[in-house]
């Protein structure tokens, strides 16, 4: 079953049971996702399902937007909810003009740390195992951007933002870093991922309930064709007898009426195949030889 379901995770679950489930319930071997959410967090959790998990690489540098909830005045060695809190603070001094400033400040590109609890690897293993074995773990630098981070509410001690970042944003962190800016720590307390690069929303979305509920009733209205992706990609049709010579490894010559050939302006050019199914076959590059233009598959897909 090649096609992707734009997941709702709920609180409390992992990334990984959910993939595991919707394996189960959908009988497929492959699966896969994007962007990790904890097991505190909520959202958005794209799951690529059969061959579609060779589109994954294409959609790992899309940009993120989350809303959260952090707490002013307690710092915990986790940097959320679930941590062991490390520091107390009054924060009666602090009013919004304060905090706003300080928040707004994180627009842009920057260097972030990575939290002591992650799943960033040293020596081979995940950063989390050394740190509940009291072992030290070096904290590893990243390069990040922020492109916006607005507040929605102030309710001291509790504060509510969204921020839309590149991949690799740690908000745990990101509230740590404004908590220690204040001058008070803070930590945080709810995370939900909202939107994931253009083509995965919370209008979109379902619970992993609705999901298998609709795999039972052969209802596959929700999910994501993933001929509906990659909109600015030249689109190819190809005929029955083109898609066998193509899964068979040979290019195809692509027709003039094709992909409007007559635009390409490059000698490679990404582009996606499609059968008269309407499914998504293959994606490569169309290449220009000799006054003709062929498709030259990258990954197959059926």
């Amino acid at each position: 079953m090649n096609f992707i379901v734009n997941v709702y995770k709920e609180k409390g679950v992992t990334s990984f049971s959910i993939v595991k489930t919707l394996k189960k319930v959908f009988q497929e071997k492959k699966a896969g996702h994007l962007g990790t959410l904890d097991p505190l967090a909520t959202g958005l959790l794209p799951v690529f399902l059969g061959k579609t998990t060779k589109l994954i690489p294409l959609f790992n540098e899309l940009d993120k937007e989350y809303r959260a909830i952090f707490k002013l005045g307690e710092r915990t060695d986790t940097f959320d909810a679930e941590g062991r809190i490390t520091k107390f603070c009054e924060i009666d001094h602090l009013n919004d003009p304060i905090i706003e400033n300080v928040i707004h400040q994180y627009r842009g590109t920057q260097s972030q740390l990575t939290p002591i609890y992650s799943a960033v690897k040293q020596n081979g293993t995940p950063a989390y195992r050394l740190a509940r074995q009291g072992k030290p773990v070096i904290r590893k630098s990243r390069i990040i951007h922020i492109e916006s981070i607005c507040v929605e509410s102030v309710q001291i001690p509790f504060i509510k933002i969204k921020v839309k970042c590149s991949k690799g944003t740690y908000i745990r962190t990101l509230v740590d870093d404004i908590g220690q800016d204040l001058g008070v720590g803070a930590h945080l307390v709810e995370l939900e991922r909202i939107a994931l690069g253009p083509y995965f929303s919370i209008e979109n979305a379902c619970s992993l309930q609705k999901l298998t509920e609709a795999e039972k009733r052969g209802d596959f209205s929700s999910f994501i064709n993933p001929v509906e992706l990659l909109p600015d990609w030249k689109t190819i049709r190809i005929t029955f007898e083109e898609q066998r010579r193509l899964v068979q490894g040979q290019p195809i010559l692509i027709r003039s009426t094709d992909a409007h050939i007559e635009q390409l302006q490059e000698p490679f050019v990404s582009a996606k195949v499609i059968n008269n199914d309407n499914d998504l076959v293959a994606i490569g590059s169309v290449i220009s030889q000799n006054g003709s233009y062929q498709f030259h598959p990258k990954k197959i897909l059926i």
